[in-house]
């Protein structure tokens, strides 16, 4: 059944990007980032949960190689905002040291919990670390950060869907919707 307006919590939100063009992107950002560490391996992916797991479970499956995958936690929202704070759980234990890795995160807004996470991932001496998001939102970030690779920029909007969520709640909604 497809829905062109979900209801989550009190709010409504529009169908904005369909799970087709959801597909269509993550295949483009394989190719494309497969092409960039051609000369590279091993590499080491780095999903950031609980958002990305959408995104990070069709994207491995179209890489056409075989990745370590390393899972980390992060909290930072509060409602529809950023609470400017990032709780790190999962990397404590992690040997990064002349690692290359990439980050895959569902979306890029201030720029403040992947700017911890790099951060974090300098101090563990990784040989390199890339960024890809499926979603960027250029005009909201704040923080020295560059998303290496990307799906698609958005506006300020608040988005749910394809592992997005508000409160916890609209993560499973295999298209992506706007808030009303």
């Amino acid at each position: 059944m497809r829905l062109d307006t979900i209801q989550v919590g009190e709010y409504f939100f529009e169908k904005f990007i369909s799970k087709e063009q959801i597909s269509a992107i993550v295949q483009r950002m394989a190719v494309e980032i497969d092409d960039y560490y051609k000369n590279i391996d091993p590499l080491e992916f780095i999903i950031i949960l609980d958002g990305a797991y959408h995104f990070a479970s069709d994207f491995t499956r179209a890489f056409p190689r075989d990745v370590k995958l390393h899972f980390v936690k992060i909290k930072s929202y509060e409602g529809f905002q950023s609470s400017g704070k990032a709780s790190i759980q999962g990397l404590e234990l992690l040997d990064l040291k002349d690692k290359h890795i990439l980050i895959l995160e569902d979306i890029v807004e201030t720029g403040n919990t992947l700017y911890h996470l790099t951060q974090e991932l300098k101090l563990k001496a990784a040989a390199s670390v890339r960024l890809a998001s499926l979603f960027v939102k250029p005009t909201e970030i704040i923080q020295p950060l560059q998303v290496d690779f990307f799906g698609m920029e958005i506006g300020p909007e608040f988005i749910i869907g394809y592992g997005l969520d508000y409160n916890g709640f609209g993560r499973t909604y295999p298209d992506v919707y706007i808030k009303k």
